[in-house]
């Protein structure tokens, strides 16, 4: 039983041993008119998850458009509804409708001036 098992492990380490001399290397493949064999892949590439990705804002925080001529940039954008908003319009004496859309903190950038 003992040898069976010797002689079983001697015949498997034969034929590993000539399965790496038969396969040879791509130069030897490709001398015997055969073709390369593919390169061997030392790692499995991984998915980054969706958690990880960076996904763009669905509104601007800063805006910079053109009005009448002029360069425009505003650090926040929001509508006429906003407390913030709502307070600074009502001390201009404004009156929009709430869906209006409204820019805060705004400066000419041709300028450099606060509006």
């Amino acid at each position: 039983m003992k040898s069976s098992i010797v002689l079983f492990v001697l015949a498997f380490i034969l034929v590993t041993v000539q399965a790496a001399i038969i396969r040879g290397t791509n130069a030897d493949r490709m001398a015997r008119g055969l073709p390369p064999r593919a390169p061997a892949k030392l790692y499995t590439p991984t998915r980054v998850s969706e958690e990880k990705r960076h996904k763009p804002s669905s509104t601007p925080t800063s805006v910079c458009k053109p009005d009448q001529g002029q360069q425009v940039c505003c650090e926040q954008i929001t509508t006429a509804s906003n407390p913030e908003a709502k307070l600074l319009l009502g001390l201009l004496g404004i009156k929009l409708p709430p869906e209006a859309t409204v820019g805060l903190e705004c400066l000419d950038v041709k300028f450099g001036l606060p509006w």
